[in-house]
């Protein structure tokens, strides 16, 4: 009987040793690197960072044509997390890396050097620069019924129809996307 509490206390020594000695136990062995934040994707998946960090809204979101913008925290707007993050992952957008379609700079830890390099926080409101390069107009209208309310020959005509009543486009655009479509507006 003694024999056989040895040979037990024995086998569970040997097993422990070898568990503890095993990589990716100690967290500087584990992939698992939630502090790192000097990345885009780094930054974006740790929401504790991105409290601490975030820039509070100068104006509040404009609705659009379905009415008024539920409001968001702006660390929750771009917080990348839960189902639809790792449905990111999979996709050919998580591929070519996010300065692809938002310019800026990766790779680092500083919010005001990762947002420069003519950083675009919403790519798809520039989508015949930067989603036309990869995708047909039938890619948006899968889930956006059409590309724009306006009809396709609305741009030979909008600088006009902006210019005699600029109320009228303000009504579901705001002034900082009326700025960056301005040079497609003729």
């Amino acid at each position: 009987m003694k024999n056989k509490v040895l040979k037990y206390f024995s086998a569970t020594i040997c097993i422990a040793i070898v568990v503890s000695l095993m990589p990716g136990c100690d967290k500087k062995d584990n992939d698992d690197d939630s502090d790192n934040v000097a990345s885009c994707e780094g930054c974006h998946t740790n929401y504790a960072h991105l409290q601490e960090v975030y820039t509070p809204d100068t104006a509040a979101p404009v609705g659009g044509c379905g009415g008024e913008a539920p409001h968001y925290e702006p660390y929750d707007r771009v917080y990348m997390g839960g189902d639809g993050y790792e449905a990111y992952k999979t996709s050919g957008h998580y591929e070519l890396g996010c300065v692809a379609c938002h310019n800026g700079v990766d790779n680092t830890e500083d919010k005001a050097t990762a947002h420069s390099g003519n950083f675009i926080a919403h790519p798809s409101s520039q989508a015949d620069d930067k989603c036309a390069s990869c995708h047909q107009e039938s890619h948006c209208t899968q889930c956006h019924q059409m590309v724009s309310p306006h009809g396709t020959e609305f741009r030979s005509r909008c600088g006009a129809l902006r210019s005699a009543n600029p109320q009228l486009c303000t009504r579901c655009h705001d002034q900082e996307t009326l700025e960056m479509i301005s040079d497609r507006c003729r």
